[in-house]
């Protein structure tokens, strides 16, 4: 007939490392035929336990913010890009004498506008992915606001200086220099 294993839980005051050898020894006297084997403190044991959960979460963190990364990029390209294309036309507008405030309030604007929608897409659509994610997730709701929060917020202040910085540069261009290009 097969016993199952027996196992013992010890609660030290001090360092449980330093306990392991009195505890051997003692089981040693009491018992010389019983081996003790796989000896390990709770924490570790904990830890082994919640490895998986833990590289999941950490992967799942790494993606996030390498998604961010490539959104946020993405954006400032995109709006660079347009305020490049567009650099003739703010030429041709100092040189008609509007001001370069009024220039820069229009690009990062219309920057918003597209950039709000394309938020509230994007949260149309973490609120519908948080079902897939709900069960993957440990002390934290897949619909958590401040992290949703979080993330409008940093693409829409990248969004500003992406459309902020081309246009201040193409605003300080001299119109004839701009007109003069193709």
């Amino acid at each position: 007939m097969a016993f199952p294993p027996l196992a013992f839980l010890v609660r030290t005051n001090g360092d449980p490392d330093q306990v392991i050898a009195s505890i051997r020894q003692s089981v040693k006297e009491a018992e010389p035929a019983r081996a003790l084997y796989d000896v390990s403190t709770l924490e570790s044991r904990i830890g082994t336990e919640y490895a998986s959960q833990r590289l999941r979460a950490i992967l799942m963190a790494l993606f996030a913010g390498l998604a961010l990364a490539l959104v946020c990029l993405g954006v400032y390209s995109t709006l660079a890009y347009i305020v490049t294309l567009r650099h003739r036309e703010i030429g041709l507008r100092i040189a008609l004498g509007a001001k370069r405030s009024h220039i820069l309030r229009q690009f990062v604007s219309k920057a918003m506008r597209v950039v709000t929608v394309a938020a509230i897409l994007g949260l149309v659509g973490s609120v519908m992915a948080s079902r897939v994610l709900s069960h993957m997730l440990f002390a934290v709701s897949a619909s958590d606001p401040f992290t949703i929060g979080g993330v409008i917020v940093v693409v829409l202040l990248v969004a500003i200086w992406a459309a902020l910085l081309p246009s201040l540069n193409a605003s300080r261009v001299d119109p004839m220099v701009a007109l003069r290009e193709d």
